[in-house]
C-alpha cells in the first residue's frame, strides 16, 4: 500500500509544508516513506491498540524515526492537531547512511528505535 503525499504539493523536495487540522501524515501498516520534521504544532498519533487515547506530540519531534528503525512500517496513524507544520525528509536517505554505519552503532540505534517504539524511552524532551 502507498500513501498519497500529493497534498503536501511540491514540498516533497525539503521545504516545510503548512498543514491544517486533520490532515493525515500517516497510516498503519504502511511503509515509511518520509521522516517529518515537526517544526511547529502537534500531531496526534492513535496507536493501533486504543483510539481513544491517541498520543499528542509536539514540536520539535521526529515523526517516523522509530516506526522506520524496527519494523519499516508506521504502526499509527497520525493526524495534525491544529495548525502545524512538517518538513518532510525522504527516508530512504536515511536508511542508506544508516547501511553504511558500523555494526554496533546500527546495532544501538535499533535497539532506541525498538524503545522509542515500545514507549520506554522518552521522545519529546
Amino acid at each position: 500500500m502507498h500513501v498519497d503525499l500529493s497534498h503536501l504539493g511540491v514540498a516533497l523536495g525539503g521545504g516545510r509544508v503548512r498543514l491544517l487540522h486533520g490532515e493525515v501524515l500517516a497510516l498503519p501498516g504502511v511503509a515509511v516513506e518520509h521522516l517529518f520534521l515537526l517544526r511547529r504544532g502537534s500531531v496526534l498519533a492513535f496507536d493501533g491498540g486504543d483510539a481513544r487515547q491517541p498520543r499528542l506530540i509536539a514540536a520539535p519531534a521526529v515523526l517516523g524515526l522509530g516506526d522506520l528503525m524496527s519494523e519499516g512500517r508506521w504502526r499509527c496513524l497520525a493526524v495534525a492537531h491544529g495548525p502545524a507544520e512538517v518538513q518532510p525528509l525522504v527516508a530512504t536517505t536515511l536508511g542508506r547512511r544508516m547501511a553504511a554505519l558500523p555494526e554496533g552503532h546500527r546495532r544501538l540505534l535499533a535497539d532506541l528505535a525498538a524503545e522509542i517504539a515500545a514507549g520506554v524511552a522518552p521522545v519529546n524532551r
